[in-house]
């Protein structure tokens, strides 16, 4: 593949401008001519649409109106009182009467017409083909043709027919009675095809539009040349089109309209039903004319685009010249350069691009100028350095030798400081050891202690709750002996009420034997008497055992009252020992709780002095090991400062050649600089 950018890089700035810059300005003025082409048109097309579509609309009410007035006209002469007349009593009229009567209708029927100048013959035919007015044959023909739809009650029907070649245009209108609604007879006018022709004549659409009239199996009822009228339509294409719409909108019997292109895209088509038969207006405008103004835009704007085409080219290749002459002048000025010649006059006094590169060139040089003088003077101030590291590298060779000595003698003390360190180390790892067993020894006790510490937690929880049960099987004891004392004062009221039913019981026996006594002395009004008396005293008798029985029963349940009372007395006080015995012993474990408290704070004290043990022993065993660390790297240090001092004589002695090959550098820098030319300053 073409790389564009290599491709773009090896054409000079000139060309490279020139090109874009006409390829810019071709695609805009090719982009808003054609953007502008494209909306023109299509806001055109709208336009065109638009108003085909209300033209049309407009011709039909025109032809409507137009034809209407001929339906008025036979709706006159079918409303008129003489014909109606004349139409239901024509059986019966005699034939002077019949001739006389159809002699005067005949004159009032060419009086109405005379103001009509496309009728050609108007006639009125009653049902025995009697007619009133004039009527041709071709009339009769036409009559006789459509007497079907008539009958069907059709008010008008328009007929186009052909005779011998020649097509005439018919109106027929139905006649009813105006008594009973029946059919009676039919108005039939003969219409001339100027009619259409003198409606379409003065319609000016553009250049090869037309306008029609059509019928659904293309014939032409009216055009602007009355020859066309009768013949098919040539553009059988666009009546296709327009028959399939139609009947996708079911037939002409509503307003129908539209607009629509035609199949090749040569005409804007517009439609619209009269609304009776199979009759409507077709209107054809070529794009041809529509897009006329269109098409002179668009060669308007060919020319306008090509000429500011070349006016671009002209600019840019004025531009690129200039462009061109400055670059070259850079260019010379760079090569000057190139040969060392760094003091060079250069006069700018632009400010575009090209002045402003031209503009950095000379700082630049001006720059490399100052650096070469820069380079010239550290020449001479490296030759000076040379001399002097020399010296230094020799007094530095002394020193490093009484160093090396020096750091042997620490070398060999730093030995023994390790040996003394290693030895009090091993003291304080035994130190450590003891130290640990008495830590492990105290967190024994401790963890014992806080087993301990459980135990009381435990033993109090039970110290309380079996207080708290003490208490309540007190209070309960203390509720019993009330409900008890309760029960044994409810026991002595129901003694006394006994004693007070075994009253009434002996008190009604009485009663009874007196009763009994008084029926036997009444004899046989008595008997009665005395057995209600006698079954009083059974029922006294067994109130009296009854309340023995409960009085026995109630005496049984005072002696056990009594005896609970004195259970509850001796509980109560069984309780009150074990509330004070509970005392004692909650007493007793808060002094051994508190006594393991201080038990346990003893303790802690004794881990805070172990810990600061344990802290000290770490703290002094970690500067042990410090002091063992700098032992070995200060024995380290003086080994490397005795290899470096080594080291660092050797390097003198490089430094010494290092000197020497410098010198000879600067001497060919020297050389090498001469070969620019600044200037002084």
């Amino acid at each position: 593949m073409i790389n564009l950018n290599v491709l773009t890089r090896n054409l000079k700035i000139k060309f490279r401008l020139i090109i874009s810059y006409g390829v810019l300005i071709l695609a805009i003025l090719l982009i808003i001519g054609q953007t502008s082409i494209i909306q023109s048109r299509k806001a055109m097309d709208n336009k065109s649409i638009q108003f085909s579509s209300q033209i049309t609309n407009q011709i039909k009410n025109n032809v409507f109106n137009e034809m209407g007035k001929n339906v008025d006209l036979s709706k006159t002469l079918a409303l008129d009182s003489d014909i109606q007349d004349y139409l239901i009593n024509s059986e019966t009229l005699g034939y002077s009467d019949k001739y006389k009567k159809t002699t005067s209708l005949s004159k009032i029927v060419r009086m109405r017409i005379s103001s009509n100048n496309y009728v050609s013959n108007l006639s009125i035919v009653d049902e025995n083909n009697i007619s009133i007015g004039n009527i041709s044959a071709n009339m009769m023909k036409c009559l006789e043709k459509n007497e079907d739809n008539i009958k069907k009650n059709i008010n008008s029907k328009w007929v186009l027919q052909n005779e011998e070649g020649k097509y005439s245009i018919y109106n027929l209108f139905g006649v009813k009675s105006s008594y009973n609604g029946q059919r009676i007879g039919t108005v039939i006018q003969e219409i001339k095809g100027e009619m259409f022709t003198n409606i379409l004549k003065d319609i000016n659409l553009g250049i090869d539009s037309e306008v029609s009239i059509l019928s659904l199996d293309g014939t032409i009822i009216g055009n602007k040349d009355i020859n066309f009228v009768g013949q098919k339509y040539e553009k059988g294409n666009l009546l296709n089109e327009i028959n399939n719409r139609v009947r996708k909108e079911d037939g002409f019997d509503v307003d129908i309209s539209g607009t629509f292109s035609s199949s090749y895209g040569k005409n804007l088509v517009s439609y619209s039903s009269l609304n009776i038969n199979d009759w409507y207006i077709v209107t054809t405008i070529p794009y041809s004319y529509l897009n006329q103004e269109a098409n002179k835009m668009q060669n308007n704007i060919i020319i306008i685009g090509t000429i500011s085409f070349i006016v671009a080219m002209i600019i840019s290749l004025l531009i690129s010249r200039d462009i061109s002459i400055s670059l070259q002048n850079l260019v010379e000025l760079m090569e000057k350069a190139k040969s060392g010649y760094l003091n060079l006059e250069i006069n700018n006094n632009y400010t575009d691009e090209v002045g402003i590169v031209t503009y950095k060139f000379k700082g630049m040089i001006k720059k490399i100028s100052i650096l070469i003088s820069d380079v010239k003077n550290l020449i001479r101030n490296i030759s000076d350095g040379t001399e002097t590291v020399s010296n230094i590298s020799e007094h530095s060779y002394a020193v490093s030798e009484e160093i090396a000595a020096t750091m042997l003698e620490i070398e060999r003390g730093a030995i023994v400081q390790e040996d003394s360190v290693i030895k009090s180390l091993e003291f304080m790892n035994n130190l450590s050891d003891e130290i640990n067993a008495v830590n492990e020894k105290a967190q024994n006790v401790s963890r014992y202690l806080e087993n301990t510490k459980k135990v009381q937690e435990s033993a109090l929880e039970s110290v309380e709750d079996l207080n708290l049960r003490v208490n309540e099987s007190n209070r309960v004891s203390f509720k019993i002996t009330e409900e008890i004392n309760s029960l044994n004062y409810e026991v002595k009221n129901i003694r006394d009420i006994i004693n007070i039913i075994a009253d009434i019981s002996e008190q009604i026996n009485l009663l009874s034997l007196n009763a009994a006594i008084e029926a036997a002395r009444a004899g046989d009004a008595g008997k009665g008497f005395a057995v209600v008396a006698n079954e009083i005293k059974k029922l006294a008798d067994q109130t009296k055992r009854s309340s023995i029985k409960i009085h026995d029963i109630i005496n049984n349940v005072k002696i056990k009252t009594e005896l609970v009372v004195k259970m509850s007395d001796n509980s109560s006080n069984v309780i009150e020992h074990q509330i004070h015995s509970l005392k004692n012993t909650s007493m007793a474990f808060d002094k051994t709780f508190f006594s393991i408290n201080q038990i346990d704070n003893e303790l802690k004290g004794v881990f805070k002095a172990i810990e600061k043990i344990v802290s000290t022993k770490e703290a002094t065993r970690s500067a042990m090991k410090r002091i063992s660390s700098i032992s070995e790297e200060t024995t380290q240090t003086t080994k490397q400062v005795s290899e470096a001092t080594q080291d660092q004589i050797k390097e003198i002695e490089e430094v010494a050649d290092f000197s020497k090959k410098l010198n000879e550098i600067v001497e060919k820098l020297e050389n090498t600089i001469s070969y620019f030319h600044v200037k002084d300053n």
